[in-house]
């Protein structure tokens, strides 16, 4: 079976839309919604082609430690039958694994469980985009750093942040040069730890706080695109 035309439509649309650097709140939840989107479609094929009426994409509840014994109690589909009232039988993923277990096997390869959290917090920041407010991408924060403007940042009374030829420019004594690349930690190795305490650095191209986590927008975004574009490959292969 031929990959869902629809689905190759919004990957198409997804992978041009970060190949620039997302600033705008009404940017990112367009394309939060079209990966979400992705998913919703895809489970509809499978619901078309091995089962019955689909409810939703499962994933697990990171924010309750859900493990795969706690997903495999989860309803996925009603095989509903008969008139309007009929309440149907619940299909679990128990049932999945019974009768489709390769499926089975590549819905739980992207699950929480397995040590990465990222689909959980796709539809988690989806969610809250579309159903309760826009989020704020902001730059850098470090505890007590906040952003003044587009070119300049102030850390408490010690540092001054400021773009330098594309990259972020930290002046202390001597100008230490923190490049988009680097991990908070290689940059925390250049500072006087006596003098930041223990406030954690953010380094990236643009930043949302939600649930009291700071997620580089850009570079998440991009792991989800590229995860959905590998999890979508699989799955038709199996149809």
């Amino acid at each position: 079976m031929c990959i869902n035309y629809n689905i190759t439509q919004l990957l198409r649309k997804t992978s041009n839309d970060l190949q620039n650097k997302i600033t705008d709140p009404v940017e990112m939840k367009s394309i939060c919604e079209n990966l979400r989107s992705i998913y919703d479609y895809c489970i509809k094929d499978i619901g078309n082609k091995f089962l019955k009426k689909i409810n939703y994409f499962p994933y697990t509840d990171f924010s309750k430690s859900e493990n795969e014994d706690v997903f495999l109690k989860k309803e996925l589909f009603k095989k509903a039958k008969g008139t309007k009232n009929s309440k149907g039988i619940p299909y679990r993923l128990i049932d999945l694994k019974n009768d489709y277990k390769l499926i089975y096997n590549l819905i739980c390869s992207i699950q929480s469980f397995n040590g990465d959290s990222w689909l959980y917090t796709l539809f988690m920041i989806t969610n809250h985009l579309k159903h309760e407010e826009l989020l704020n991408i902001f730059d850098i924060k470090i505890g007590n750093i906040y952003i003044k403007d587009t070119n300049f940042v102030h850390i408490g009374k010690t540092y001054k942040v400021k773009t330098k030829n594309g990259d972020c420019c930290v002046a202390k004594d001597n100008d230490i040069i923190i490049t988009n690349n680097m991990s908070p930690n290689q940059v925390l190795e250049q500072l006087n730890p006596e003098l930041i305490g223990n406030s954690m650095i953010y380094v990236g191209d643009g930043a949302i706080s939600f649930k009291d986590e700071i997620i580089d927008i850009n570079m998440f975004l991009q792991k989800c695109y590229q995860n959905t574009n590998e999890f979508i490959t699989e799955l038709y292969k199996l149809f």
